[in-house]
């Protein structure tokens, strides 16, 4: 599903698959511009990178949580925080 959202949205670029190890060794010694979320961004705001929020639809994801009804008492602080 990302790679069709790349190849619509970037079509004239090559996406090279990384390892995190190897992407991160990448990010921090050059200047490429790199994609992070909301958990990566303050690691990367360390390395003096600014932030271009993408904004298009086809950047936005939708998550679904499946539990047991009976766990719910367990993840209640959870399902409060989403």
């Amino acid at each position: 599903m990302w790679a069709n959202i790349v190849a619509k949205n970037l079509p004239n670029s090559r996406i090279f698959p990384q390892s995190m190890e190897n992407l991160n060794e990448i990010i921090n010694s050059s200047t490429i511009p790199n994609f992070s979320t909301n958990i990566t961004l303050s690691s990367y705001e360390k390395l003096g990178r600014v932030n271009i929020p993408i904004l298009d639809d086809d950047a936005k994801v939708e998550f679904y949580l499946v539990y047991k009804k009976s766990h719910q008492n367990k993840l209640l602080p959870l399902l409060k925080n989403l």
